[in-house]
């Protein structure tokens, strides 16, 4: 393993799921220090203003006409008050981890593929359909070196090293693990853990994926010992428009629409990739957390084996579909077989499930996968689309039999 652990302590919540607390502070005309802020602008006219009136350019995002910079408070003022700049807004809400209560050791008799046949992904394997070149970015907390997982083609960090942590590195591309047992690594065992090819069962640990010969982009936003900045999950979905993937995977939650965010998505949706994300850990009296919320993604809440919904699944209109989010196997930060809970791992199993829908289905659109997984989703809750359950659980259609 490329990293070296730290050890941490902290109180945990149920349910496993990144949340990302969103200020609505924006630069103050009495700051004196320098501040990271996202600068969005309306033309070339805006673009050139914006990137002459900061003290430093920290990225320059083109697809999304936005600017991030460090700014002063006088040069706040001249930026907000330009007529070819739509807003400036902080890029630094913090992301909190709240998770691994539920991680559990697991039982001898425990049947770990129950996750994957609710899903109904192995009549796909063995038709053929394993997602073979479908690009998906994954952006989390990393994705590990872990045997299993040997199709992460690229591992890309856009995280900040903390420099008052002298002995790691939490600008590295890997996952140090959500408080020892790792996120990003779980959310990528569980959507591509590879399968052995010639039993086409499960390959390392009996832990199955529902896409494995999907090619996965870890693309890292957050550390896992610290807290991640929004600003550095719009570089990702950036990353992921100009390098052309096809789904992106976000196993986190904000709790406020921000502008550049929502703009992020907004663009990667018009580029064609499709946008799968956890609805929040909450529980079933608050509505799903962003980018669930937003229209163009799609939203997963949590079911268990019972196919009830999860007790910490969040509920609303917004929901799209559930999948499997109660105890299932996945893969730890060292390639263990772990037990988990959350939202965050029922995500996965409907960006494999529009994955292995792509290598079907090659020439559709975005909108007719989408439409192919709501035919034939099994409806769980009231008739038809519901607040719990979305569509119903995320299943893939039958494949014809062949006479």
């Amino acid at each position: 393993m490329k990293f070296k652990q730290k050890l941490l302590s902290a109180a945990c919540a149920t349910g496993c799921c990144f949340l990302i607390q969103t200020a609505t502070t924006q630069a103050k005309e009495t700051s004196t220090h320098l501040q990271d802020v996202l600068i969005s602008y309306k033309d070339y006219q805006g673009k050139q203003y914006a990137e002459q009136h900061v003290e430093h350019v920290e990225k320059r995002l083109g697809d999304m006409k936005m600017v991030r910079a460090n700014i002063n408070a006088k040069q706040y003022r001249l930026l907000k008050n330009n007529p070819h700049i739509e807003w400036v807004k902080t890029s630094t809400d913090k992301v909190h981890i709240a998770s691994t209560s539920t991680i559990k050791s697991v039982a001898p008799n425990y049947k770990p593929k129950w996750n994957m046949n609710y899903v109904k992904a192995p009549t796909y394997w063995k038709n053929g359909y394993l997602g073979k070149g479908v690009k998906v970015a994954i952006i989390d907390t990393g994705v590990n070196e872990v045997e299993g997982l040997g199709n992460v083609v690229k591992r890309i960090s856009f995280a900040k090293d903390n420099p008052a942590t002298k002995d790691i590195d939490e600008s590295d591309p890997y996952d140090r693990g959500n408080y020892g047992d790792g996120h990003g690594t779980s959310v990528a065992a569980i959507l591509g853990s590879q399968l052995d090819k010639k039993t086409q069962s499960s390959s390392h640990l009996n832990v199955a994926g529902v896409a494995p010969n999907i090619r996965i982009y870890s693309l890292k936003y957050a550390d896992g010992t610290s807290n991640g900045q929004i600003g550095d999950m719009i570089e990702a979905i950036q990353w992921s428009i100009k390098h052309h993937m096809q789904i992106i995977n976000i196993s986190s939650s904000i709790y406020t629409d921000h502008p550049g965010l929502k703009k992020a998505i907004n663009q990667a949706a018009k580029k064609g990739i499709i946008i799968v994300a956890s609805a929040g850990n909450d529980g079933p009296h608050d509505a799903p957390t962003y980018p669930a919320r937003y229209e163009n993604v799609i939203g997963v809440a949590s079911i268990g084996k019972d196919k009830k919904s999860s007790a910490f699944s969040n509920r609303g209109a917004s929901v799209d579909f559930a999948a499997p989010g109660d105890d299932v196997a996945t893969l730890n930060v060292v390639g263990e077989k772990i037990v988990t809970s959350g939202t965050s791992f029922a995500a996965p199993h409907v960006t494999g499930l529009v994955a292995l829908l792509i290598e079907r289905y090659p020439n559709s659109s975005p909108t007719t996968i989408i439409n192919k997984l709501k035919k034939s989703a099994l409806d769980l809750g009231a008739k038809g689309k519901d607040s719990t359950y979305g569509y119903g659980l995320a299943q893939l259609p039958k494949i014809p039999t062949k006479k």
